[in-house]
C-alpha cells in the first residue's frame, strides 16, 4: 500500500469480532487494514469492530444496495404458500441445523406445511441426513443453488435466518422485499435496522432451537400475524430501493 499512488480499500462483508479465519489471517488483518485508504463494512455493528485497529476517519459504511423486485414476485399475502424458506450456503455459519430441530419439533403440528433450503455447501449430505434423523424428510427440500431466489421469496410466508453471525445479508433483505415475514437470530447484527423484533420480525437467542420453534409456530398458527410483520418488513427496507451499488460506493469514496 505504502508508495503507491492507486488508492486501496478494503471491503468488510461480515464482522471481523465475530467471523475468524485463523490466528493468522485475524492478526494479518489488524496488522494492514491500518495503512489502506479506506475500510468499508455494511453494518454499524462491523464498523464498531473494525474502530479497534483502524482509524476512525478511515472507516466508512456502505450499506448494501436492493433492487425493487418486479412485479411478478410481489404476490398478494393471501396467495402466499405454507412454505419455510432459508436461502444461503449450506455452511456452519448459516445454522441450518437448528433451523432443521426447530422444525422437527414443531412439525407434527403443521403437516401442511414445507420446509425449502435454497443453496448448496460442504454439509449438505450432513444436513439431509439430519432431516432423515428427524422423520421430516417429506416436508424438506433441498432445492440447490438457484439463478432466480425470487420464485421463492414470491410464494413463501416465512424467511428464516439463525446465523451465527452476519453483516447485512443480502437474502434477507431480498425476502423482505417481497413481502416476507422474517425470523432471525439475535447474532444478524447488521439486520437490525431494518428488524424490529415482534414488529417487522422475529429476533431469537442465537442457537435456541427452542426459541426458534416457538417463533415458527407463532407465525405458522397466525396468519393475521405473519402479514402484519411481512408488511412492515417491506416497508423497512423500501428505502433501499432508491440507491444503487455504485451510487453508493461514490458516495463513500467522496468522503
Amino acid at each position: 500500500v505504502l508508495g503507491l499512488k492507486t488508492q486501496v480499500i478494503i471491503s468488510e462483508r461480515n464482522d471481523p469480532a465475530r467471523q475468524s479465519f485463523g490466528k493468522f489471517w485475524d492478526t494479518l488483518r489488524k496488522l494492514t487494514y491500518r495503512f489502506a485508504d479506506k475500510v468499508s463494512a455494511n453494518s454499524p455493528n462491523a464498523i464498531d469492530s473494525l474502530k479497534a485497529y483502524v482509524s476512525e476517519k478511515k472507516l466508512v459504511l456502505v450499506p448494501n444496495a436492493l433492487s425493487a423486485p418486479n412485479a411478478q414476485y410481489l404476490r398478494p399475502y393471501e396467495k402466499k404458500e405454507k412454505s419455510i424458506l432459508i436461502v444461503g450456503r449450506l455452511h456452519e455459519q448459516k445454522a441450518h441445523h437448528v433451523l432443521l430441530s426447530a422444525f422437527a419439533q414443531i412439525h407434527k403440528d403443521f403437516k401442511d406445511w414445507k420446509l425449502e433450503i435454497v443453496g448448496d455447501g460442504p454439509l449438505r449430505a450432513r444436513l439431509e441426513k439430519q432431516a432423515q434423523d428427524l422423520n421430516i424428510s417429506d416436508s424438506v427440500f433441498f432445492e440447490g443453488v438457484t439463478d432466480n431466489p425470487y420464485a421463492y421469496y414470491a410464494r413463501a410466508s416465512i424467511f428464516v435466518l439463525p446465523s451465527l453471525h452476519e453483516g447485512t445479508p443480502n437474502a434477507l433483505l431480498e425476502a423482505m422485499s417481497c413481502g416476507i415475514a422474517p425470523i432471525i437470530s439475535d447474532a444478524c447484527e447488521g439486520a437490525f435496522p431494518f428488524i424490529d423484533n415482534d414488529k417487522s420480525g422475529i429476533i431469537f437467542p442465537v442457537g435456541d432451537t427452542n426459541a426458534l420453534a416457538a417463533a415458527l409456530k407463532e407465525l405458522m398458527s397466525n396468519k393475521d400475524k405473519r402479514k402484519e410483520l411481512a408488511e412492515q418488513a417491506y416497508k423497512n427496507v423500501e428505502p433501499l430501493f432508491t440507491q444503487t451499488t455504485a451510487d453508493l460506493w461514490s458516495e463513500a469514496l467522496k468522503t
